[in-house]
């Protein structure tokens, strides 16, 4: 009797085991479909960001208040003591907000003006802007959902004087 009670309990504890390392697996593969979905929503959301940049057809310059709460921005410095601001993100705890806006502020009228213009770079974070020849250029940066990064390797400039963006395809 005891003998049978004892592979009984062995065979309960194997499938027991059995079962745990199976869920262990489904979880895993759970994962592994969570993160190709993720990639093809990352997909789809710079997608549909593209096709709303192309509706733009005319640059448009509006005084704001101020720019919204962000970090991983750029703000560059220009030769009149103007700033550019583009880009950024932030996250209110529930998820990223990545952006692609343009901001300038004059320092003298203290006063910010959203640049919006056609063919704008999609929206990044920690990318690196510069200044050169009336002209500002934008490279890389990345896009970010809660569960996964995008990361550009692009490079953009941008004409101060006519706010017309263009995408540099570098060798």
């Amino acid at each position: 009797g005891k003998k049978d009670s004892k592979d009984a309990a062995k065979k309960e504890a194997k499938a027991l085991r059995q079962a745990k390392k199976a869920s262990k697996g489904d979880k895993k593969a759970g994962k592994e479909d969570t993160a190709e979905g993720g990639e093809e929503d990352i997909e789809a959301i710079l997608s549909e960001f593209k096709q709303k940049e192309a509706r733009k057809t005319a640059v448009t310059i509006t005084v704001v208040e101020q720019p919204s709460p962000r970090s991983n921005f750029s703000l560059t410095a220009l030769p009149n003591g103007d700033l550019v601001m583009f880009g950024g993100a932030y996250c209110d705890g529930a998820g990223p907000t990545v952006y692609n806006d343009l901001f300038r502020w004059n320092v003298e009228k203290m006063e910010w003006k959203l640049i919006e213009s056609p063919n704008t770079p999609a929206p990044r974070c920690s990318h690196q802007a510069v200044y050169f020849n009336e002209k500002l250029y934008i490279f890389g940066g990345e896009y970010a959902t809660l569960d996964q990064f995008h990361h550009y390797r692009d490079l953009w400039t941008l004409d101060l004087k006519t706010h017309a963006w263009t995408e540099i395809h570098a060798t």
